[in-house]
């Protein structure tokens, strides 16, 4: 996560609040069972800017909400504006996903929202999503899946079927030399990987969703609560 810890960037503060709360009012569609008043706690792994735990303690007030993010900038800023706005029930911490800082049991969900892909220990970071959520706690997982024809994050199509080495040499032929040092840093995933380091795990209950609002593509969903019914119910699959 190295690439990651000291990019620099800058918090795009304008229209925050308005984009936060519709970003995470739509992933909120996936815990219906959440309302104004739950005062739970919610961890997300990766927050970067904060655009989604922002927006989350918008729409639940009383949650106790904790972010992660590896990068120092983003951290800084981020807990500028949260000391700025006087958002109480919200902490910022840095820190690695693939070694988070708290004791086991300790949040009743847990997010990672495109994450994983950028993580190559990617059984790792479920481990440690596991490990803090408390007993009958939900996971919520997002990642564009490796068989879709598009790589969203360098916006071209069919290179999450190849192979790293060659992605990579497509990319140095075709002159996009930074893209090709980026895509270092991407782990595509399939559905059925995933679902089989989640079962490894212990996750019982997996529900993979596909939506059209996540990006302008079908991307899967996770809503996983440990230790449940054991059941897969596949609304999207790429297997």
């Amino acid at each position: 996560m190295s690439y990651y810890q000291d990019r620099k960037t800058t918090l795009p503060q304008e229209n925050i609040a308005r984009d936060s709360h519709y970003y995470a009012s739509r992933l909120l569609t996936f815990l219906p069972e959440l309302h104004t008043s739950w005062n739970g706690t919610i961890l997300e792994g990766g927050c970067g800017f904060g655009k989604l735990v922002l927006g989350i303690k918008s729409i639940l007030p009383q949650a106790t909400i904790t972010g992660i993010e590896i990068n120092r900038s983003q951290v800084e800023q981020l807990q500028e504006y949260i000391e700025k706005t006087s958002t109480d029930g919200l902490t910022i911490v840095q820190g690695d996903v693939l070694d988070l800082p708290f004791a086991d049991s300790s949040f009743d969900i847990v997010i990672s929202e495109q994450i994983i892909e950028h993580v190559a220990e990617q059984d790792l970071l479920i481990r440690q999503a596991h490990r803090v959520l408390k007993p009958g706690g939900i996971f919520v997982l997002t990642t564009a899946t490796r068989l879709f024809p598009w790589e969203f994050h360098i916006n071209l199509p069919f290179i999450p079927w190849l192979s790293k080495r060659m992605a990579r040499r497509i990319l140095r032929l075709a002159g996009k030399h930074r893209l090709a040092k980026y895509y270092e840093h991407v782990f595509p995933i399939s559905s059925a990987t995933l679902e089989r380091l989640l079962r490894q795990t212990g996750f019982e209950k997996v529900e993979f969703r596909g939506d059209r609002w996540f990006t302008p593509h079908f991307l899967p969903h996770y809503r996983i609560p440990p230790p449940c019914v054991s059941s897969v119910d596949w609304l999207l699959s790429d297997a």
